[in-house]
C-alpha cells in the first residue's frame, strides 16, 4: 500500500511542476477559447477532448484516466501502469511556449 502511495505522490508532484499541466489547469479552470489557433500551443493536443478534461487533486483526468506528466509517461510505460495512467503518447510532445 504505501509503494502506490508513494507513486501516487510522485505522479501529483510531477503533475504539480509540469509546465505543460500548469497551463492546461489554467485554460480548464479559466476555460477554453472558441478555436485551437487562440489556445495556448502546448494545449492544443487537448482541444478535441477539452470537455472531457477535469482536476482533481492536482491531477488532470481525461474521463476517468489520469493524464500523465510528461516527464513520467516514459516510467510508466516501462513498467505497465497504463492501464490505470493514460500516458497520452499519441499526442506530440510540443515546448510550451508561454507556460514557463
Amino acid at each position: 500500500m504505501a509503494l502506490v502511495l508513494d507513486r501516487w505522490q510522485q505522479l501529483r508532484n510531477a503533475a504539480v511542476n509540469d509546465p505543460v499541466q500548469q497551463k492546461l489547469r489554467e485554460v480548464i479552470t479559466g476555460g477554453w477559447l472558441e478555436n485551437r489557433a487562440q489556445a495556448p500551443e502546448c494545449v492544443c493536443p487537448y482541444f478535441d477532448v477539452c470537455d472531457e478534461l477535469t482536476i482533481q487533486d492536482e491531477l488532470i483526468y481525461e474521463g476517468q484516466q489520469i493524464v500523465a506528466p510528461v516527464v513520467m509517461r516514459k516510467e510508466l510505460m516501462e513498467k505497465h501502469l497504463t492501464l490505470v495512467f493514460r500516458a497520452v503518447c499519441t499526442r506530440p510532445e510540443k515546448p510550451c511556449t508561454g507556460c514557463v
